[in-house]
Formats: structure tokens, sequence, C-alpha cells
């Protein structure tokens, strides 16, 4: 049972713990080592967790969570997935894009899961943006705003050129980075 008088600090410590071995699971997916698995006891807590600050009185731990929540987002992008992609051009450029924004889609529905709370009460009460937007947003801030997109465009058209003279190219790669684009493009 989780005590209605925590400290926030303490509590988010041990959130954090799971959301960077979540992280860690996400990374190794495509990894060489198999996965570790984060079990349901732990999933359950942190939610628990969660819940318990949200709720707790005379406290402002919603909006606490709301930016760590956008921390922890920022922090993965900038320090996992940004420099992956920095350093690439062309077609891999195109397959690290593709493989980063898909293992990004899975992090923010597990993020999502465990700070529904929040996104239900706090963010709806507060008129905020909702967390999977705000994952989204940042995505495209830290990831495509710095210099990015202009060579992930001019890989995306070296792979057209290609194929319109006759060579191998990756059709399904190029439909993964097309539905990107078109998902950046909706937001």
């Amino acid at each position: 049972m989780i005590s209605q008088n925590m400290d926030f600090e303490s509590s988010w410590n041990e959130i954090q713990t799971v959301i960077d071995k979540a992280m860690d699971i996400l990374c190794d997916v495509y990894g060489e080592k198999p996965p570790a698995q984060l079990n349901k006891k732990e999933y359950v807590h942190t939610y628990s967790l969660i819940f318990s600050l949200a709720n707790q009185r005379d406290s402002n731990n919603g909006e606490l969570l709301y930016q760590k929540y956008q921390g922890v987002i920022k922090n993965y992008l900038k320090k996992r997935v940004a420099p992956s992609v920095r350093q690439l051009q062309g077609a891999p450029l195109l397959l690290e894009v593709s493989r980063r924004y898909t293992v990004h889609l899975v992090m923010v529905k597990l993020l999502n899961n465990l700070f529904a709370y929040i996104n239900r009460s706090f963010v709806a009460t507060q008129s905020l943006m909702d967390l999977r937007l705000v994952a989204h947003h940042l995505f495209i801030k830290e990831v495509f705003q710095v210099g990015t997109r202009m060579k992930l465009v001019q890989a995306f058209h070296q792979e057209i050129t290609a194929y319109r003279r006759d060579q191998d190219i990756q059709f399904t790669l190029l439909k993964d980075v097309f539905k990107i684009f078109t998902h950046f493009s909706e937001l």
C-alpha cells in the first residue's frame, strides 16, 4: 500500500528507475542482447505512485509530474535518439529514423499508460497539451529541427532518384519514412 504523505523526490526516483528500465528494454530490442522484462508488479506500483502523488492534497504534484514527463522524453531524445541520427546520411539515415521513431512510439505508449491519470485529470483540467502530443512535438523539436529534416528529405529524394534509374531500393523503408512525415504534418 502506498502512503498518502509521500516525498515527491524519493517517489520520483522510484518512478525514474522503472522508466529507465523500460527505456533500456526498448533500446535493447534492436540490440544484440535479449531484452529484460518489466514485470507487472513494477508497472502497477509505478502507476500507483503517480496516482498517489497526483492526488496528494495541497500540492502541485500534477504539474511537477507533467514537467518530469516532458523532461524524461526530452532527455531520452537528446541522449539516445538525436546523436544516433545526426551522424548519418542517405539510406542509413532513413533506416535509423524509421527504427528510432518506431521505438519512440512504443515508449510514448508505455509512458502514457503510466501517466494516464495525469493525462485524464491534470492535463484536462489545466487545458494543457496531451502527453502524447507533447512527446511527438518534442521528437520534432529535438530530432528533426536540428538539421536532420533536410538530410532526411535529401536521403528520401536520393532513394526516389535511384528508383527512377532502375536501381534497387527499399520500398518499405520509404513508405515508413513517408508515414512519419505525414504524421508530423498532421500535428
